[in-house]
This record gives structure tokens, sequence and C-alpha cells, in this order.
């Protein structure tokens, strides 16, 4: 689930672009004022299709860039308040990483350090992925959020976006002020260590560490955040364009038997097909929505024998085969 505030800054360029926002959140079984209360929490896919909805009536492929620009502290609610009264920025990152789960559910992050570097990885549980424009979105905020709290004193050396190369670089240049490289593995973010244990000016021990209080209070009442499917998803999602997607070698991913994952799917009452089958159809409608790749390059991809058992498979999901699909998607 993903609370409702992040959405503010899309609502906000949406209403300037004329786009019908009423139509969208009646189809998602959703109101505005839900929408900016920061209690509401919108379960993972239904986040996902409302937020996809909003890009494809806009249709501007910068739109990430620009909700990032509108995007608030206050839209990350408790997140937000405890990265500005953190001590220092490598503190602020580590927070983030801690509870960036009280943004949504499904979202996970990390902070390493090595070689006068520092990295922070931002994704989905499961082997999911951001929409394009999500991607742009999350990345966005963050590097925009670290330049306004350290005076933009950290020095940003690379940024990665798991996400198709735009058409044009350009916007993307000029946000990041840092290489960037695309089709990235991972939505990621690589600071110079040297600045990030300057002291925030804003920073406050004792509002943070009730802020802290508060924040694992509403962690402690999330869904367990890797269960084994979640695991067996992440497996599938880093092994398909490998084309290495049987259960033994997930297995050992999981550092366990091939019988002892089959088993604990069993009594999970989960099937590892079921798993394997729902990482591929959210992969192939994203590849898919992308509009670059052949049938044969997706069913590499997603680690099909040929073209015709993923055009099969496609069909399946969605009724029709993919290049159906497109042509219908264009259409709306």
């Amino acid at each position: 689930m993903a609370i409702g505030p992040v959405y503010r800054p899309l609502l906000e360029l949406c209403r300037e672009a004329n786009v019908d926002i009423a139509s969208a959140l009646r189809d998602s079984e959703l109101t505005e004022a839900e929408i900016l209360d920061p209690n509401t929490r919108i379960p993972t896919e239904r986040a996902r299709a409302f937020g996809k909805r909003l890009i494809a009536l806009v249709g501007d492929p910068e739109l990430g860039l620009r909700a990032a620009e509108r995007f608030r502290p206050e839209d990350a609610d408790l997140v937000g308040y405890l990265v500005r009264h953190s001590p220092n920025l490598i503190e602020a990152l580590i927070a983030l990483a801690r509870y960036v789960r009280l943004l949504g559910d499904a979202a996970e992050a990390s902070v390493e350090r090595a070689d006068g570097r520092v990295t922070v990885t931002i994704g989905l549980a499961g082997g999911r992925r951001y929409l394009p424009e999500a991607a742009d979105f999350i990345v966005a905020v963050l590097v925009r959020g670290v330049r306004e709290i350290t005076g933009d004193a950290a020095n940003l050396v690379e940024v990665r976006l798991a996400r198709p190369e735009p058409r044009e670089r350009e916007p993307y240049r000029r946000y990041f002020r840092a290489p960037i490289v695309f089709d990235a593995e991972q939505n990621t973010v690589v600071y110079g260590e040297a600045a990030l244990g300057v002291p925030f000016r804003e920073s406050d021990p004792r509002l943070r560490a009730i802020l802290e209080r508060r924040a694992e209070d509403v962690l402690a009442t999330l869904p367990a955040p890797q269960s084994l499917a979640e695991h067996v998803r992440a497996s599938i999602g880093r092994r398909l364009g490998l084309g290495e997607v049987g259960l033994g070698t997930v297995a050992r991913d999981l550092a366990v038997s091939e019988r002892t994952l089959r088993r604990r799917l069993r009594e999970s009452g989960l099937s590892y097909r079921v798993l394997l089958d729902a990482v591929r159809s959210e992969r192939a409608l994203s590849l898919v929505a992308e509009r670059r790749y052949t049938v044969t390059m997706m069913a590499q991809l997603l680690g099909f024998s040929d073209a015709t058992s993923f055009a099969r498979a496609f069909r399946r999901w969605t009724g029709s085969l993919p290049h159906e699909y497109t042509r219908n998607s264009l259409r709306h």
C-alpha cells in the first residue's frame, strides 16, 4: 500500500493540464480527500493503476521530473519530517531506508558506504518495477531534497535510473547535473561521502526521538516486509532476462534446497508457477508500454523459450496479442 499524499504533485499537474481527475478517481474508487489524507494507504496494484492512468492522461514524458519540483516534505508525512530533523545527511538517508515502507508497503531502500561513496538504492519488493515516470519522480525527489537540506553541498556523483532511455536526455541533465545511466537494474543515487556528515541546521534531537517512536509504532502495524512470496518474486525478477527461471535457480538464491523451497511454498499455499506467471505478466505490460521491443526481444527478456510461447501467455494475461494490445492502448 502507498500513502495518498505522494500523489498530490501529480494531481496538481493534472489539474493544470485540464485532465479529468474525477473520472480517474472514480475508476479507482478513490476521492481527492482520501488522496490528500496521509492516513490513506492505497493497495500497491491499485496505486500503480491510478498513477498509470493519470500519467497516460497527461501524456508528458517529463512528468516525473516536473512532479518532483512540486513535491513538499509534508507530502512524505512522517518520513519527511524525520529526514528534515536528522543530525546530518548520512543519518537522514539511513532513516529514509529504515522507514521508506511508511510511504508504501512495497517500497524498499538501502544505503551502502564504500570507497568514499554513499550509494542509495530505491526500489519495490518482489521483483516489481516502477513505471518510468515514477522512477523519475522518486529519484528526482530524493536528489532535490538532498540539495535543499544541504544547500547543494552534497557531491552527486552519479544517477542510475531503472527506466528506458528517454528520447530527450537534456531535461535529465539539467535536473540532475551529474552523469546519468538509463536502463539500470535499480534506481540508484551515488554521493561522495565528504559532505554527508555536515550538521543539519533544522536538526532537533528531541523532536526526532518523538518522530522515531511514532515511526516505529506505525511500522509495526504494517505487513511483514519480505514474505516468502516476495523473496521468490524478487529472485525471479532478477533471473528473467538471463533465462534462469527454474525453481532450482531460485532455491539457490534463497540458500535452500529445491525440495525445501517447494515444501515451504506448498505450506504457504503458494505455487511457484503462479508467482512466475505474475512477475512475467507485470513485466510484460511494462515492456509493451515502452513500445521499443519486438515480440522476440520481449520473449527473451521474460525468459520464454520463443516468441510464440510468449505471445500465447500474453493473450492469456490480457485477451490480446502484444501488437493488438499496443494498438488498443494507443486508441485510448
